[in-house]
Protein backbone atom coordinates (compact mmCIF):
# COMPACT_ATOMS: atom_id res chain seq x y z
CA UNK A 1 0.00 0.00 0.00
CA UNK A 2 2.67 1.97 1.03
CA UNK A 3 4.33 1.78 -2.75
CA UNK A 4 1.40 2.91 -4.26
CA UNK A 5 1.14 5.36 -2.46
CA UNK A 6 4.64 6.68 -3.37
CA UNK A 7 4.05 5.83 -7.05
CA UNK A 8 1.15 7.99 -7.18
CA UNK A 9 2.88 11.18 -5.32
CA UNK A 10 5.65 10.43 -7.47
CA UNK A 11 4.09 10.51 -10.22
CA UNK A 12 2.03 13.56 -9.20
CA UNK A 13 4.91 15.87 -8.32
CA UNK A 14 7.12 14.91 -11.74
CA UNK A 15 4.39 15.24 -13.96
CA UNK A 16 3.20 18.69 -11.89
CA UNK A 17 6.73 19.75 -12.05
CA UNK A 18 7.04 19.05 -16.01
CA UNK A 19 3.59 21.06 -16.15
CA UNK A 20 5.53 24.25 -14.82
CA UNK A 21 8.21 24.71 -17.10
CA UNK A 22 6.03 23.70 -20.36
CA UNK A 23 2.96 25.97 -19.72
CA UNK A 24 2.80 29.32 -21.28
CA UNK A 25 0.40 30.59 -18.84
CA UNK A 26 2.44 31.80 -15.30
CA UNK A 27 -0.79 31.53 -13.25
CA UNK A 28 -1.06 27.41 -14.42
CA UNK A 29 2.67 27.35 -14.07
CA UNK A 30 2.46 28.81 -10.55
CA UNK A 31 -0.90 26.95 -9.71
CA UNK A 32 1.21 23.32 -11.11
CA UNK A 33 4.13 24.29 -8.89
CA UNK A 34 1.85 24.08 -5.76
CA UNK A 35 0.68 20.61 -6.42
CA UNK A 36 4.51 19.67 -6.72
CA UNK A 37 4.79 21.20 -3.01
CA UNK A 38 1.76 19.08 -1.95
CA UNK A 39 2.73 15.95 -3.51
CA UNK A 40 6.71 16.25 -2.01
CA UNK A 41 4.85 16.85 1.29
CA UNK A 42 3.02 13.38 0.89
CA UNK A 43 6.24 12.05 0.35
CA UNK A 44 7.45 13.39 3.11
CA UNK A 45 4.95 11.73 5.23
CA UNK A 46 5.50 8.38 3.58
CA UNK A 47 9.19 8.51 5.34
CA UNK A 48 7.66 9.66 8.82
CA UNK A 49 9.14 13.34 8.29
CA UNK A 50 6.10 14.62 9.52
CA UNK A 51 7.92 18.30 10.30
CA UNK A 52 9.64 18.53 6.96
CA UNK A 53 5.84 17.65 5.21
CA UNK A 54 4.08 20.57 7.77
CA UNK A 55 6.92 23.10 6.63
CA UNK A 56 6.69 22.20 3.19
CA UNK A 57 3.03 23.33 2.85
CA UNK A 58 3.27 25.83 5.45
CA UNK A 59 6.10 27.97 3.54
CA UNK A 60 6.35 26.75 -0.05
CA UNK A 61 2.87 26.06 -0.73
CA UNK A 62 1.58 28.09 1.50
CA UNK A 63 3.50 31.98 1.83
CA UNK A 64 5.74 31.24 -1.31
CA UNK A 65 3.30 30.52 -3.26
CA UNK A 66 0.90 32.99 -2.43
CA UNK A 67 3.52 35.90 -2.60
CA UNK A 68 4.56 34.00 -6.48
CA UNK A 69 0.97 34.87 -7.44
CA UNK A 70 0.41 38.18 -6.29
CA UNK A 71 3.72 39.13 -8.55
CA UNK A 72 2.22 37.17 -11.28
CA UNK A 73 -1.40 38.52 -10.60
CA UNK A 74 0.51 42.47 -10.36
CA UNK A 75 2.60 42.22 -12.98
CA UNK A 76 -0.43 41.02 -15.44
CA UNK A 77 1.93 38.72 -17.36
CA UNK A 78 0.55 38.32 -20.69
CA UNK A 79 3.62 37.89 -22.72
CA UNK A 80 5.98 34.95 -22.25
CA UNK A 81 9.62 35.48 -22.30
CA UNK A 82 12.15 33.51 -24.47
CA UNK A 83 15.64 33.56 -24.38
CA UNK A 84 16.51 34.84 -27.94
CA UNK A 85 20.49 35.56 -27.39
CA UNK A 86 22.13 31.87 -27.81
CA UNK A 87 24.67 33.41 -25.88
CA UNK A 88 22.28 33.18 -23.13
CA UNK A 89 21.45 29.69 -23.47
CA UNK A 90 25.33 28.48 -23.79
CA UNK A 91 25.82 30.56 -20.50
CA UNK A 92 23.05 29.01 -18.49
CA UNK A 93 23.79 25.51 -20.02
CA UNK A 94 27.80 25.97 -18.46
CA UNK A 95 25.94 27.86 -15.30
CA UNK A 96 24.22 24.20 -14.93
CA UNK A 97 27.25 22.24 -15.73
CA UNK A 98 29.08 24.25 -13.05
CA UNK A 99 26.10 24.13 -9.96
CA UNK A 100 26.74 20.18 -10.88
CA UNK A 101 29.90 20.13 -10.80
CA UNK A 102 30.28 21.94 -7.47
CA UNK A 103 27.33 19.40 -5.85
CA UNK A 104 28.72 16.11 -7.36
CA UNK A 105 31.68 15.82 -4.24
CA UNK A 106 28.98 16.76 -2.12
CA UNK A 107 27.18 13.65 -2.26
CA UNK A 108 30.15 12.04 -2.18
CA UNK A 109 30.90 13.32 0.69
CA UNK A 110 27.62 12.55 1.89
CA UNK A 111 27.54 8.96 1.14
CA UNK A 112 30.11 8.56 3.58
CA UNK A 113 29.15 10.54 6.23
CA UNK A 114 26.40 8.52 8.35
CA UNK A 115 25.38 5.15 8.20
CA UNK A 116 22.07 4.89 7.43
CA UNK A 117 20.54 3.24 10.31
CA UNK A 118 21.88 6.39 12.45
CA UNK A 119 20.00 8.86 9.61
CA UNK A 120 17.86 11.13 11.94
CA UNK A 121 14.07 11.09 11.78
CA UNK A 122 12.67 14.75 10.36
CA UNK A 123 11.95 16.77 13.84
CA UNK A 124 13.11 20.26 13.94
CA UNK A 125 15.91 19.15 16.67
CA UNK A 126 17.96 16.56 14.63
CA UNK A 127 17.30 18.87 11.54
CA UNK A 128 18.90 21.61 13.05
CA UNK A 129 21.56 19.95 14.79
CA UNK A 130 22.77 18.43 11.47
CA UNK A 131 22.00 21.21 9.32
CA UNK A 132 24.62 23.45 11.44
CA UNK A 133 27.51 20.81 12.11
CA UNK A 134 27.51 17.77 9.40
CA UNK A 135 26.14 19.81 6.57
CA UNK A 136 26.54 23.30 6.94
CA UNK A 137 28.82 23.21 3.92
CA UNK A 138 26.61 22.55 1.65
CA UNK A 139 24.12 24.84 3.35
CA UNK A 140 26.29 27.20 2.85
CA UNK A 141 26.23 26.37 -1.09
CA UNK A 142 22.82 26.29 -1.44
CA UNK A 143 22.28 30.07 -0.61
CA UNK A 144 24.90 30.52 -2.64
CA UNK A 145 23.34 28.70 -5.55
CA UNK A 146 19.69 30.69 -4.61
CA UNK A 147 21.77 34.19 -5.11
CA UNK A 148 23.04 33.10 -8.18
CA UNK A 149 19.43 31.89 -9.38
CA UNK A 150 18.11 35.44 -7.94
CA UNK A 151 20.54 37.23 -9.93
CA UNK A 152 20.20 35.05 -13.27
CA UNK A 153 16.48 35.61 -13.44
CA UNK A 154 16.55 39.38 -13.02
CA UNK A 155 18.96 39.23 -16.16
CA UNK A 156 17.06 36.88 -18.07
CA UNK A 157 13.69 38.88 -17.09
CA UNK A 158 15.41 42.59 -17.34
CA UNK A 159 13.56 44.55 -20.28
CA UNK A 160 16.29 46.44 -22.36
CA UNK A 161 15.19 49.85 -23.85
Amino acid sequence: MELAIFIVLAVLAISSAVVVITQKSPVYSVLALVSTFFALAGIYVLLNAYFLAMIQIAVYAGAIMVLFLFVVMLLNLKEQYYVENPKKIIGGVLGLAFVFALLFPIFEIEKNLVPESQMPVGDAYNIGIRLFTDYVFPFEIASIILLIATVGAIVFTKKHS
